[in-house]
């Protein structure tokens, strides 16, 4: 993500990476800052999300299917 950061202007959170489970459907609402009622600690903000919900269970229509191709 240093790469990504580095080449759009986007900034890391202060505190590292959350990697908030997401769903394709879910990616235009988590991906705010929390002002905005997202996840984000701050709007510009570089992250990753999981495939995964934090007990392990797996995220319904997530991201890895695009990996795949």
């Amino acid at each position: 993500m240093a790469t990504i950061s580095n080449g759009t202007g986007l900034t890391p959170p202060a505190d590292g990476l959350l990697f908030p489970a997401a769903c394709m459907g879910d990616l235009a609402h988590v991906l705010w800052s929390k002002l905005e009622g997202g996840q984000l600690h701050h709007k510009g903000q570089v992250e990753v999300v999981s495939s995964l919900e934090l007990d392990g269970r797996k995220i319904f229509n997530d991201l890895l299917w695009v990996s795949m191709l």
